[in-house]
């Protein structure tokens, strides 16, 4: 009976070393999305990495939204300007 609580405590010691050990290192988690990448940084906190890789034609497209509405804000400011100074005169 003795051998055999020796046997199973070693048995659940080896198993369960391998588990402290991966456990101390933390996971890690990449999205596609900033977004998504948002919302598990607030779920995980800091009991894991995130990351976000987007693919490279979600960033051309968002570079191409930024540039159109920084246009988008200078033409509005040059027709507020125009018509100002149109009022004006």
């Amino acid at each position: 009976m003795r051998r055999k609580i020796i046997d199973l405590l070693a048995a659940i010691i080896f198993v369960g070393l391998p588990a402290v050990a991966v456990a101390a290192e933390k996971p890690k988690v990449i999205t596609t999305f900033t977004v998504i990448a948002d919302i598990a940084r607030n779920i995980a906190g800091d009991a894991a990495e995130v990351d976000s890789a987007p693919a490279p034609t979600i960033v051309l497209l968002m570079s191409s939204i930024f540039v159109l509405a920084f246009v988008r804000t200078v033409w509005q400011a040059h027709r507020r300007s125009v018509t100002r100074e149109s009022v004006l005169r």
